[in-house]
């Protein structure tokens, strides 16, 4: 379960670090 979340927890933590970075652009 570990092996599977991890990367899927990446991938989220990606996800809003881009619409955290588009909403600044975008303000």
């Amino acid at each position: 379960m570990i092996k599977i979340t991890e990367p899927i927890m990446k991938v989220e933590a990606d996800l809003i670090e881009r619409t955290c970075q588009s909403k600044n652009f975008l303000e």
